[in-house]
């Protein structure tokens, strides 16, 4: 059976976050979600982001960039980590 990887990446938008990894989620086939947080380690933001995917924390690999790095370094990043047949971008 085909297997995916979601990457989504994510700067300065923690509000949309969850909304994102629910769309995600509602995909049928077999799939991974690759979240990818661009916004620094502790930053505001970054700790905010997290918040909003403690609840996903379980269904969620969740990758936080040292700095801010720009979308080419967080969607690479994420692709490195994914393990399925198929990769899909989606920002937040």
């Amino acid at each position: 059976m085909t297997f995916i990887s979601i990457v989504i990446t994510t700067y300065h938008r923690p509000e949309q976050i969850a909304r994102a990894i629910k769309c995600a989620e509602c995909q049928t086939a077999p799939h991974e979600i690759i979240v990818v947080d661009d916004n620094g380690r502790d930053t505001p933001e970054q700790q905010a982001t997290a918040e909003q995917i403690l609840p996903f924390s379980e269904r969620v690999s969740y990758l936080v960039n040292e700095a801010n790095h720009g979308p080419s370094y967080s969607r690479n990043r994420g692709l490195e980590q994914a393990r399925g047949d198929y990769i899909t971008f989606l920002d937040d």
